[in-house]
């Protein structure tokens, strides 16, 4: 059980393992706001890196890691492990 749960202030302890048990919580629309705020401000965090990643690979790849070959199957590589995280509509670059 987690305990911020658990602990909320004005909620018996007992009463909170029973209601996650349940499957249900009682949340306020303050605490669903912030949750969101913080899973957003993620989100922009996490593709700000894999921006930052993906240029830094493209300069690798086009211009200090050339070889006849490695370089091409580098960067199919890299396209293949991010094609999943494209399609999931969480990185748009």
């Amino acid at each position: 059980m987690d305990a911020r749960i658990a602990a909320a202030p004005g909620r018996n302890p007992k009463e909170s393992e029973l209601a996650m048990a349940a499957g249900t919580r009682h949340l306020s629309f303050p605490q669903v706001e912030s949750g969101a705020n913080r899973l957003n401000k993620e989100k922009e965090d996490i593709q700000t890196r894999l921006t930052h990643l993906k240029a830094m690979i493209d300069q690798l790849v086009s211009s200090d890691f050339v070889t006849d070959r490695a370089s091409g199957e580098f960067q199919q590589d890299y396209d293949r492990t991010m094609a999943p995280v494209r399609s999931c509509g969480a990185w748009r670059a």
